[in-house]
């Protein structure tokens, strides 16, 4: 039984990674959690830091006008926080 949670742990903990780094701010480094921001080529951007930033940090494009939220990476965000939950509840068996 031990073996099969071990395995069932390794198959979740490749996805929970690839997702998390999706959601990695690129100027804090920090995995985000919603509300997500973006620029206008949907570079993630999170709420700690949008404040601060006038141009996107990857492709330089102004930050101006209205704040456009990124409702895929909130999508995925609530994914990972599923895949987590799911693999805990592995531990616990």
């Amino acid at each position: 039984k031990r073996q099969l949670q071990n395995r069932a742990q390794k198959i979740l903990n490749a996805p929970i990674a690839d997702k998390k780094q999706e959601l990695e701010c690129p100027t804090c480094l920090e995995v985000a959690p919603p509300p997500l921001y973006m620029c206008q080529d949907s570079h993630l951007i999170c709420s700690a830091c949008r404040p601060r930033l006038d141009r996107c940090p990857l492709c330089r494009v102004p930050l101006s006008g209205t704040v456009r939220r990124h409702r895929f990476a909130e999508k995925l965000y609530q994914d990972v926080k599923e895949l987590e939950l799911q693999r805990e509840m592995i531990d616990g068996a």
